[in-house]
């Protein structure tokens, strides 16, 4: 039989044996080095995430809260408007011109500075109504 072409160097004088063994080995163990340290850099990841949750978690309540808060708020003005311009309407309905303006005399001279601002507010809206349709 032919000798093979590639020289057999396992069989040459001085050649370590157990060097492949060895590298094998020390390869195995950078290769589970690296997954240790990969696994301990997801699991510090997963940590640090869920440190922050209860932090957020927290400022979205106190959040929410506000909002209900100032939600509660502006419906409380709006049904009090509502209500006022309910009463408003039922007293027109209910009396004639003549008693309407009475009670508005009335309270013109009970209150008035706060009847000169609703006038100043009312022809302002009633210009500015009129301004929109030329």
């Amino acid at each position: 039989m032919d000798k093979p072409l590639t020289p057999d160097v396992t069989s040459a004088p001085g050649f370590d044996k157990s060097r492949p063994g060895r590298i094998i080995s020390q390869v195995g163990e950078k290769i589970l080095q690296a997954k240790e340290a990969v696994t301990d850099f997801g699991r510090h990841a997963v940590e640090s995430v869920d440190a922050q949750r209860r932090p957020v978690a927290a400022t979205l309540e106190q959040t929410a809260s506000r909002l209900h808060e100032q939600t509660d708020r502006v419906a409380g003005i709006a049904h009090t408007t509502a209500d006022a311009f309910n009463a408003t309407a039922d007293y027109v309905r209910e009396n004639d011109l003549q008693t309407v303006s009475k009670g508005v005399g009335g309270l013109v001279r009970r209150y008035p500075t706060q009847s000169l601002m609703v006038a100043a507010l009312a022809g302002c809206l009633i210009g500015r109504a009129i301004w929109k349709r030329t």
